[in-house]
């Protein structure tokens, strides 16, 4: 209970969403002093560019040179079901929102979950300069959501799609297998997602000093 007992740990996809998994758990029920950051290449970066459960559908690995047929983990609402104090995801491409969204993991106490979109160029067979612009691009096409969860219950999102096509950000990658990637079911699974997090960010919204 020592105020200067704070952890940050900073850990991949493959350490978080499968390998870490029991003692992530662990951590978030007991509500450690934690600051825990997901660096998400959505991808086995280090070790030969295996799938993880994070790597999303269609993407080629080294083990699922056919396009992975299951969909990506959904470890945001599983942090939030541990009713964490605060769980976010984070942009690099959307500056001010990202120091915000620090700011509040560091003026909370408890255990604190952080989801950062991280492009590795090798894996994702992309450009290593349009690191920065491919997050924003999965941000504006609906891709990937921001959002914050406090305590597992009230939610709040932070950006909306404006409006970008999906295939700007497909096109700029060479990891999705085009023999089997479906642009259409792919659309249907982003419009749930924000189906999802409208009714809850209606239903259950943040208080306003949050």
């Amino acid at each position: 209970n020592d105020e200067n007992d704070l952890t940050v740990c900073w850990t991949g996809d493959g350490g978080t969403y499968d390998i870490g998994m029991a003692a992530l758990s662990g951590a978030a029920e007991r509500n450690e002093n934690i600051i825990y950051i997901c660096y998400d290449n959505e991808i086995y970066g280090n070790t030969g560019g295996q799938r993880s459960s994070a790597t999303p559908r269609w993407v080629k690995t080294s083990t699922t040179v056919e396009g992975k047929p299951e969909p990506k983990k959904d470890m945001m609402a599983i942090m939030a079901a541990h009713r964490v104090p605060y769980a976010a995801t984070l942009s690099v491409a959307h500056r001010d929102d990202f120091l915000r969204k620090i700011r509040t993991a560091q003026k909370t106490r408890g255990f604190r979950f952080l989801l950062m979109l991280s492009p590795c160029p090798t894996g994702w067979k992309s450009e290593a300069a349009d690191s920065v612009d491919l997050v924003g691009t999965a941000v504006n096409c609906g891709l990937f959501p921001l959002y914050e969860v406090f305590d597992g219950r009230r939610y709040r999102v932070n950006a909306r799609p404006n409006g970008t096509p999906l295939d700007d950000y497909i096109s700029r990658q060479r990891r999705y297998r085009s023999e089997t990637l479906d642009l259409d079911a792919m659309r249907q699974d982003i419009d749930a997602q924000w189906a999802y997090l409208n009714t809850m960010a209606r239903t259950f919204p943040a208080r306003e000093d949050e």
